[in-house]
């Protein structure tokens, strides 16, 4: 027996495709209990055992040590914003040879846009001493395809970084399930 389906079998939780556990995503007991059927007990099973995966996951992400390219950013981000119901923007600063200084959440918006500031995104650059950043931030709606106003912003924000001298390597939108990258597009 695998170790999944003994913990499967230890907590009495049905076994999940992907695609449920992705409809589980942002839900609680009660809703996942009356939308799916599941007893209140094993709804809330599921939601705790979601929430366990998701700290796990997000403890392996503190592990990224460097940034080697657009897919190791948008796995990275992927696992902190991808699932958010919201537009979130966030930012990496890394130091001149791609190791994360720091990391932090710039802007938390409504389910189609987040208003970001290029004075909000560099300020922390200049305070860690990064020598470059990535942004990155999530479509809700699934379309990873940037907006203008994401194109018009990733202007805006190269342009300050020079600036400044924080050479900007990326702007990378991401969904639950893919991501867009301006550098790897030749949009940057």
């Amino acid at each position: 027996m695998k170790v999944d389906e003994e913990i499967t079998d230890t907590l009495c939780l049905p076994e999940l495709n992907a695609r449920q556990l992705y409809l589980f995503t942002g839900l609680n007991a009660n809703e996942i209990s009356v939308r799916f059927g599941y007893s209140l007990e094993v709804a809330r099973r599921l939601s705790a055992s979601l929430v366990l995966g998701k700290l796990a996951a997000d403890s392996r992400v503190e592990l990224l040590p460097s940034v080697k390219n657009g897919d190791d950013v948008a796995d990275y981000v992927r696992t902190i914003i991808g699932t958010h119901n919201t537009e979130v923007f966030y930012a990496l600063y890394l130091n001149a040879n791609g190791r994360i200084l720091h990391q932090q959440e710039i802007s938390h918006g409504s389910l189609s846009a987040s208003l970001v500031h290029p004075r909000e995104v560099l300020v922390p650059g200049v305070t860690h001493r990064a020598a470059a950043f990535i942004v990155a931030h999530n479509h809700p709606s699934g379309d990873v395809e940037p907006s203008a106003n994401d194109k018009a912003l990733t202007r805006r924000l190269k342009r300050a970084g020079k600036l400044l001298g924080i050479e900007m390597l990326d702007h990378i939108v991401v969904s639950k399930h893919g991501h867009f990258s301006f550098c790897a597009q030749g949009l940057l």
